[in-house]
């Protein structure tokens, strides 16, 4: 009996020698995360996380891709060609709302205010949408747009029917206005700031101040729900990493835009690094912490959608988003 004992005893201590071992070599869970658009400073804190190992030293092994040609982030991510994505609040809300709601949810704002406008070029002459009549829109195809502009065009007395809207596919804002185009939706945080650089002066009407309604999350980060149901461990580590990214974005603006500049070469760095700059203060500004989104917000939108025909019914903010997978709670909000 004592020689089975000593045996027993010996088996326990190889086997705790293991675990350690196994967990250290344990494979990290390799995730795809698909951006909205080619890299840009609204994604700096996903190449910061990167670059920093924060996303490794939590065992992810993430990979940062663009969009393909046929689909689209959000689109891409329900189809589980990836399991986390960039998106924006009203594709969700207009997702989540059509016959056959797609297994996505907002996860976490990325800015916490709408810095996007319609812009022009000063020698347009629209300072604001009443001198929408007889010009014409560049758009992209999103359903909100048309709402947005009939929105002010109904609030300046402007008759809509009197706005042209064509779609500019691949064509650049610049490329646009050049040519027939007299305004389109621009990010104030980069393509203003490339004017700028371009000595190009804009008129800008921040949709925000417009309506409060359009005062949205955008862009958020999107989930699989399908994953993160079966993964609700690996969603959490994720927006963890993540949450630390766009943290060191906000402490270290100048040296996040070296790190974008070094996995996106192609870009401006001087516009790199004054839209980093422009963005510290508005990944987190009033809110608790990074990523916090409030269900007012989500239902401000889906009335102003549903005003104007541009989704059948209100959205569930509920299934919409949640905010549980954020790092160091303080508070509740979403499912």
């Amino acid at each position: 009996m004592k020689k089975w004992k000593l045996i027993f005893m010996a088996a326990l201590a190889l086997v705790g020698a293991l675990l350690p071992t196994a967990c250290a070599n344990a494979a990290p869970e390799k995730l795809t995360v698909i951006l909205d658009w080619y890299p840009n400073t609204n994604h700096t804190g996903l190449y910061v996380a990167l670059d920093k190992g924060y996303f490794s030293d939590l065992g992810l092994d993430v990979t940062i891709q663009q969009p393909g040609d046929t689909l689209d982030s959000l689109q891409m991510v329900a189809a589980g060609s990836a399991q986390f994505g960039v998106s924006y609040q009203e594709n969700v809300t207009y997702s989540l709302t059509s016959g056959t709601p797609p297994p996505v949810q907002a996860i976490g704002a990325i800015l916490q205010h709408n810095t996007s406008s319609f812009s022009s070029p000063v020698s347009k002459g629209i300072a604001t949408p009443a001198d929408f009549a007889g010009k014409t829109y560049g758009g992209y195809g999103a359903p909100v747009e048309q709402a947005v502009i009939w929105a002010l065009c109904d609030k300046y007395g402007v008759a809509r029917d009197s706005v042209k809207i064509v779609d500019l596919g691949m064509s650049d804002f610049f490329a646009a206005v050049q040519g027939d185009v007299d305004f389109s939706w621009i990010y104030l945080g980069w393509t203003d700031i490339e004017a700028q650089q371009r000595g190009i002066q804009l008129n800008n009407i921040l949709l925000s101040d417009e309506d409060p309604r359009l005062d949205y999350y955008t862009p958020v980060i999107v989930g699989n729900t399908d994953f993160m149901s079966a993964h609700p461990d690996v969603a959490s580590k994720f927006m963890r990493a993540v949450s630390e990214g766009y943290d060191y974005c906000v402490s270290n603006p100048d040296d996040a835009a070296q790190i974008l500049c070094k996995y996106a070469p192609d870009l401006d760095s001087t516009v790199v690094r004054l839209s980093q700059e422009f963005l510290a203060d508005k990944y987190i500004a009033d809110a608790p912490q990074f990523g916090w989104m409030d269900q007012s917000r989500w239902d401000a939108l889906s009335d102003f959608m549903v005003q104007y025909d541009v989704i059948p019914r209100a959205l569930d903010s509920s299934i919409a988003f949640t905010d549980k997978y954020l790092p160091a709670r303080t508070g509740t909000s979403g499912t």
